[in-house]
């Protein structure tokens, strides 16, 4: 990335890099397409690129894999459009693309992640990763509050397995008491 100290007076990198930063399978496609000169358009990249680290996380399979086929087409379009108004054709575009390429779903992979869990990640990185950058979910407390009840409910789950557990224990220990009892043996003899 670009990360800059505001306290430096070292002029940030930004202005004179005129590529997306960081990893392109990482990117949002609004910075690919050569939008980047907007930070408010960064901070929203920001967002997919977290929503691309969670699909990986989850199916260890790289998001931009699936839906950057035919992105390169329409970045070397978009880059050749004068600045002035890239994001004007981009925003006028980039709908019909968002269709085309649908995210996958996280169910379609093998995951060892948790069943009880599966859905909301796979809302919630759907929802940050949205190839459209105008519908893309961009509120830091709300990815919070989600990540937040995903560990709750793994703590639940976990529980709920102690306690099965331990109820097939006493099943078990129970089951075997009636066999002694009934082939005539007592416990302690």
């Amino acid at each position: 990335g670009t990360a800059h100290d505001y306290a430096d007076k070292t002029p940030p990198l930004s202005p004179r890099y005129d590529r997306p930063v960081g990893d392109l399978g990482y990117t949002g496609l609004e910075l690919i397409c050569g939008l980047g000169d907007d930070t408010s358009l960064s901070f929203i990249s920001d967002f997919f690129s977290l929503g691309a680290i969670l699909f990986e996380l989850v199916t260890l399979n790289p998001v931009s894999s699936y839906i950057y086929r035919d992105a390169w087409n329409l970045a070397q379009h978009m880059v050749n459009t004068p600045a002035t108004t890239r994001r004007i054709i981009y925003d006028g575009v980039v709908s019909s693309f968002a269709e085309r390429w649908r995210l996958p779903n996280i169910h379609d992979f093998p995951t060892a992640v948790p069943t009880v869990i599966r859905d909301r990640l796979n809302r919630l990185y759907q929802s940050l990763a949205r190839v459209d950058y105008r519908s893309r979910l961009t509120d830091f407390d709300e990815v919070f509050r989600d990540l937040e009840v995903c560990g709750r409910l793994l703590q639940r789950e976990q529980a709920y397995r102690r306690w099965l557990a331990l109820k097939k224990q006493r099943q078990a220990a129970r089951a075997t008491k009636r066999t002694i009892r009934a082939s005539g043996l007592e416990i302690g003899e």
